[in-house]
């Protein structure tokens, strides 16, 4: 490497160059507040006397570049610095354009019949200079006015990533974005410059003098960077991700890119047919959700969905280790090509785990199914997606795999009742995964092959049980014991819901956001209930801790301030009115009583209930035997 500080203007100003962003890089990131501080401090110089100061701005690190066969044009791949040589390029195209503006606001000015012949005069040659400030910019800075080729992007001196080249070719045609999302980030920056540099120069409904101008060009033609050119020895990829673990992080996303595109003879190939539609779903699916920003948004869901891919087929990752994962294992092009045709393929079958009721879901799905997957993700069980996204890519029959799903929810609801630890799951269906790919026999039943994986855990000794599937003993001997509230609220309710609609016919009774958790003896004693309980103290507060979070003593409501501390008969009335079919019951029971024994009662009642709809593996054997 030879460092260099060179002005940026210097960099692009030279001959038959261009600078070009690798698929490898991410995509434009800088938000409105960076491009606001870049574009102040080219302000806050143009307003300063001119000084000998140094204005560094980073770093940028190239590479020479295939030509592709165009022998007049110096080619480089911007290795570090696409985000500032994005936005520079972006300030001088606004440039352009206000000079534009300039002309047309002069040339309306000079048809004034009672303009003299000095002014008029004077007002042409001012457009003459804003005329030649148009040329100056495109041929010097922005395009190699030699280039005979036709396509768009070999003129330019500085290309984008192509993600961003559709955005970037309209803002320097100057064609109309109202067809841009407004998430788009080169959009965001252009037309926050615009507005900025307009403010800085007045340039509202006024003829701006060629100085002021002038001297705005001139700020920006003395910030500099130091340029580090890599040789052939250098390893553009580790220099890369070195240099922006010192700046603004590189997204996960960012990582994982990286070493999919690093090889420039496959890149465009791979990107165009595979990544870009991949992450081009993303954004749509963002942009489903109304998140703020969709582009965002989309860089954590893709990167759980590569993580998922990757897993399926029988290795655990953590978030942190997944691109080094990559790296290890898919390095040649055979390797990076079957992964991104199972990225691509798998794509909406991951969409359909992780938001079925998304658009770019699958079609081919049942409804039964979806249901089944929404509860799933109701629960936030996203351990099974590896497992789950083994059986889609496989084509398993849908009634197969809604078994299997009712099984896993099954599972998941018990172990969360019993305490045993949830976050010892992704470990669990990562050696699921492993044994499917391994030993599934052919054409076996997944439910049933599911279902044996987990009894033959469960007959061997406790301290060798990986996937321990709780007994109903274990589930009713927690449900008489363990406060669910506290243990896991979101679980809690997801199971009150569920038993509710089981009693309702399997009529979904609403979502969980849409409901809250109503303790019928309250958490908080009033004097009331401290004399209708009638307890000496201390046997009181064991009553009241070891009573208070059972499942008999909670229920779904919508009213729960209304309901207050009032004694359980004056909550009666409105439980009577509740749409939840158990919490309805609650408030038409005949007895005005709520003590230990009526919550003692109702636990029993719902803890047969639960052992109905999340039965044990060997409910069916023992019923036929």
């Amino acid at each position: 490497m030879n460092p260099q500080l060179r002005p940026i203007a210097e960099l692009l100003g030279a001959e038959r160059i261009q600078y070009r962003i690798p698929l490898f890089q991410r995509n434009y990131a800088w938000e409105k507040k960076r491009v606001d501080l870049f574009l102040k401090y080219a302000c806050e110089l143009a307003d300063a006397r001119p000084s000998n100061e140094t204005n560094f701005i980073g770093f940028m690190v190239t590479e020479p570049a295939s030509n592709g066969g165009d022998l007049q044009i110096r080619k480089y791949n911007v290795i570090d610095g696409q985000q500032r040589l994005t936005t520079f390029s972006l300030i001088l195209i606004a440039s352009r354009k206000i000079a534009d503006e300039q002309v047309a606001l002069i040339t309306k000015a000079c048809e004034a019949p009672s303009l003299t012949a000095g002014k008029r005069s004077a007002l042409e040659d001012l457009a003459e200079f804003y005329r030649e400030q148009i040329k100056e910019l495109g041929h010097k800075y922005l395009e190699n006015r030699w280039d005979q080729s036709d396509l768009f992007v070999d003129k330019l001196k500085f290309v984008p990533q192509s993600v961003n080249r559709d955005t970037f070719k309209k803002i320097y045609t100057q064609e109309d974005l109202s067809g841009v999302t407004d998430e788009d980030t080169l959009k965001v920056a252009y037309l926050t410059i615009v507005k900025e540099l307009r403010s800085h120069l007045q340039t509202e409904g006024r003829i701006v003098a060629k100085e002021k101008f002038l001297s705005f060009i001139a700020a920006m033609q003395s910030l500099k960077v130091v340029q580090l050119e890599l040789t052939s020895s250098d390893d553009p990829q580790k220099i890369f991700e070195t240099i922006n673990d010192r700046g603004k992080p590189l997204s996960p996303v960012d990582l994982i890119r990286n070493q999919v595109f690093k090889d420039e003879d496959e890149a465009v190939s791979f990107h165009r047919d595979y990544w870009e539609p991949v992450e081009r779903n993303f954004h749509a699916l963002s942009g489903a959700l109304a998140v703020e920003d969709a582009t965002q948004a989309a860089e954590p869901i893709l990167y759980d969905y590569v993580r998922c891919l990757l897993m399926r087929n029988g290795d655990y990752l953590e978030k942190k280790r997944v691109h080094h994962f990559f790296r290890e294992n898919y390095n040649s092009s055979t390797e990076k090509l079957s992964f991104l045709r199972s990225l691509k393929a798998l794509c909406s079958k991951y969409v359909s785990l992780t938001h079925p009721d998304s658009p770019l879901v699958n079609r081919t799905l049942p409804a039964s199914l979806l249901k089944e997957i929404r509860r799933l993700q109701s629960l936030d069980f996203q351990a099974a997606n590896p497992l789950l996204l083994r059986f889609l890519e496989d084509d398993v029959d849908n009634r197969q795999l809604e078994s299997a799903i009712r099984l896993l929810e099954s599972y998941f609801i018990r172990r969360s009742i019993c305490g045993d630890k949830v976050q010892l799951l992704p470990k669990i269906f990562i050696k699921l995964c492993k044994e499917y790919n391994d030993n599934f026999p052919a054409g076996m039943d997944v439910h049933e092959w599911l279902k044996g994986e987990l009894l033959n855990d469960r007959d061997l000794e406790p301290k060798d049980q990986t996937y321990k599937y709780p007994t109903d003993t274990d589930v009713l001997r927690s449900l008489r014991t363990t406060n669910l509230y506290d243990k896991n609220t979101s679980v809690t309710k997801y199971l009150l819901l569920r038993l509710n609609e089981h009693k309702m016919g399997n009529e979904y009774p609403g979502e969980v956001a849409d409901c809250t958790i109503e303790h019928v003896m309250p958490q908080t004693l009033s004097e009331s209930w401290v004399t209708y309980l009638n307890l000496p103290r201390n046997d009181l507060k064991v009553m009241h801790e070891e009573h208070i979070g059972l499942i008999g003593n909670l229920a779904l409501t919508k009213v729960n301030p209304s309901l207050g501390n009032k004694l359980f008969a004056e909550k009666k009335p409105l439980l009577a009115m509740s749409p939840y079919i158990l919490t309805n019951a609650l408030g038409n029971t005949p007895s005005n009583e709520w003590k230990k024994e009526d919550i003692q009662s109702r636990t029993e009642v719902l803890g047969a209930l639960t052992l109905v709809i999340f039965p044990d593996l060997k409910t069916e054997e023992e019923n036929i035997a």
